[in-house]
């Protein structure tokens, strides 16, 4: 009698253990696991390009801001260089006014 309890006990444990490792919800959760990759593949990838798209519009920001400072820069230099002749110019007819004043006398 005690071996067919444990036979009753080890065949009801076997019909548990086969119900539970059937195929079909092996195969549900395989496609699960690919759909998943799929999806994380997909959402790198659009990750990837969506900082290579920020990365290429900072560039171009910092291409445009130095081409301004290089515009105000040399705007700058030009100004100075304009006010120094004109400067200098004054200073010159002021010198040619002093000669004259004096030549007169």
């Amino acid at each position: 009698m005690l071996k067919f309890k444990l036979f009753a006990v080890a065949a009801v444990a076997m019909l548990a253990f086969t119900a539970c490792g059937s195929s079909a919800p092996k195969a549900d959760a395989s496609s699960a696991v690919e759909s998943a990759a799929k999806d994380a593949s997909s959402a790198v990838e659009s990750a990837g390009k969506e900082v290579s798209s920020a990365a290429e519009s900072a560039a171009k920001d910092a291409s445009s801001v130095a081409e301004s400072a290089v515009k105000d820069a040399s705007s700058e230099a030009e100004s100075a260089k304009d006010s120094v002749a004109s400067e200098a110019s004054s200073e010159s007819g002021a010198e040619t006014t002093a000669v004259e004043s004096t030549t007169a006398k």
